[in-house]
């Protein structure tokens, strides 16, 4: 059996998606979220520093159930690799945010795994902790640092973040579970 970590953010839910709607309805602006390519949401114009970015993440109704803030597939793909591997949802975020994701991931996700990664200046720890067969997140520092067999860079659309990434790069979950399933048959 596999042992499959796969970040949330980014990967599993579209939280910049999220992100900028509420963005939008807050602060009465009119931000793409297809445009916002920064990490620090530097498109947002009217918000002053990250604890404001904080903030919306933090909200109760940040991470729900609705399907137009699931990565396309996402959901369906999630569940199926879970029924023949070990899936571990692994993600970064203050407290709260992992608590929110947590529990949505309880709901949709009942057969994976869950570790909510918080970060601090007196206590780092990141998912070069944790390591599998294989690694599926957005961003590359996860991935350069990781120790799994196989690391992959979940990019629908090229991220400013990313630019430096040289390993390999999946677009869809349909491309991911493929992979999976095509090293299966070679064994």
């Amino acid at each position: 059996m596999k042992n499959i970590i796969i970040d949330f953010d980014g990967v599993i839910y579209d939280s910049i998606k999220r992100f900028i709607d509420i963005y939008n309805n807050e602060y009465l602006d009119k931000v793409d979220y297809k445009t916002c390519k920064t990490w620090n949401f530097k498109e947002c114009k009217k918000i002053q520093d990250r604890q404001e970015i904080f903030k919306i993440f933090d909200r109760d109704d940040f991470y729900f159930e609705d399907e137009k803030y699931f990565i396309k597939d996402s959901i369906r793909a999630v569940n199926y690799l879970s029924q023949k591997s070990n899936v571990t949802i692994a993600t970064c975020g203050t407290n709260k945010s992992n608590f929110n994701k947590q529990s949505l991931c309880e709901k949709v996700f009942p057969n994976c795994n869950f570790i909510g990664i918080t970060n601090s200046s007196s206590f780092e720890i990141g998912k070069d902790a944790i390591f599998g067969d294989y690694i599926i997140d957005d961003h590359i520092k996860n991935l350069e640092t990781n120790k799994s067999r196989n690391k992959l860079l979940f990019e629908p659309n090229k991220m400013d973040w990313n630019s430096s990434w040289v390993g390999e790069v999946i677009k869809t979950w349909t491309e991911f579970v493929g992979i999976i399933e095509f090293e299966e048959d070679d064994v």
